[in-house]
């Protein structure tokens, strides 16, 4: 982000508030989303193992991953994998698992859960 500000001559700071007033949410949050929407894919998809899936979505540690994944879809990775191959199974189609509410999305933040730093990144 700091060479990105460079090069367009602005600080980094008025970068970062243009990419939140575009995209909603700031830098990191927009990584980890696109981090956990190729996860998910994966998880569909192919039978890798989680720490498998981790690394190539750009964590070293797994568990910093399933808990960031658990955040964000309310599953944690291997339970995401089993509910939709259940689910893709009784449908005879690709099944979708449903994903957090925005009241429980409200209440890990409300915990704490949303604000820490979970690193991996």
């Amino acid at each position: 982000m700091v060479e990105a500000a460079r090069q367009k001559d602005e600080g980094t700071g008025t970068l970062l508030r243009r990419f939140g007033e575009e995209t909603g949410r700031s830098p990191l949050a927009h990584l980890q989303a696109s981090r956990v929407r190729r996860a998910r894919h994966l998880l569909e998809t192919t039978d890798r193992t989680v720490a498998a899936i981790a690394a190539t979505v750009g964590y070293q540690d797994p568990g910093t991953f399933a808990a960031l994944f658990a955040r964000h879809t309310g599953h944690r990775p291997y339970a995401y994998r089993t509910a939709f191959r259940r689910m893709a199974g009784t449908a005879g189609t690709a099944g979708t698992v449903e994903p957090v509410t925005a009241t429980r999305q409200v209440t890990a933040r409300q915990d704490g859960v949303a604000g820490r730093r979970t690193g991996g990144g």
